[in-house]
């Protein structure tokens, strides 16, 4: 749901988001086990996490510029 969610921020056509979303679920996905390797951490947990701060990242961005 995160990616998709995430990608909603930023683009407003579906190909747009289904393209943008799928980068962001690898991409995420690559933070996420590096994470977990280097912190010892699950991984499950580590991608979701890394998901979640996306997430807030886009939302506060957009927010702070006001787009809308």
């Amino acid at each position: 749901v995160f990616p998709a969610v995430t990608a909603m921020l930023l683009f407003h056509g579906f190909r747009k988001v289904v393209i943008v979303a799928a980068i962001l679920s690898v991409l995420c996905f690559l933070v996420g086990i590096m994470v977990s390797f280097l912190f010892d951490l699950p991984v499950g947990a580590s991608v979701v996490a890394i998901h979640l701060v996306l997430f807030i990242l886009f939302y506060l961005i957009r927010k702070l510029l006001k787009i809308s």
